[in-house]
């Protein structure tokens, strides 16, 4: 008997690890996600998408026009070092970094070890 509680409670534990690491890294994601702070600013679906319901991936020159071309964003960014719009590569497409409706990511980690917290 002593045993079989024994094995239940491990297993109890190793669950509610995977739980909480499992979903811990989430938590919070929704405020990341630049769906909510288009929403907040007033923007539909369709000011983007140019259709409601939205049946194709916005353009990266849709976000420039409320967002100003690469050179204006470069200004924007200018006392971040290094300057994530500044790129060694030209002008990267606005979607590399940022995603409307999942947890945006740092392209350029993939190849330096600087970071960058992208909305």
């Amino acid at each position: 008997m002593k045993k079989y509680i024994k094995k239940n409670e491990i297993a109890l534990f190793i669950l509610f690890g995977l739980i909480f690491y499992g979903f811990w890294p989430l938590a919070g994601a929704e405020n990341l996600l630049l769906e909510e702070k288009h929403k907040k600013a007033g923007l539909d679906c369709a000011q983007c998408h140019q259709e409601d319901p939205p049946t194709k991936k916005v353009e990266a020159m849709v976000c420039l026009t409320c967002h100003g071309d690469y050179k204006e964003l470069a200004g924007k960014t200018e006392k971040i070092e290094p300057n994530p719009h500044d790129s060694h590569e030209g002008p990267i497409s606005c979607d590399k970094c940022h995603n409307n409706h999942k947890v945006s990511q740092n392209y350029c980690a993939q190849c330096h070890t600087f970071s960058f917290k992208v909305p």
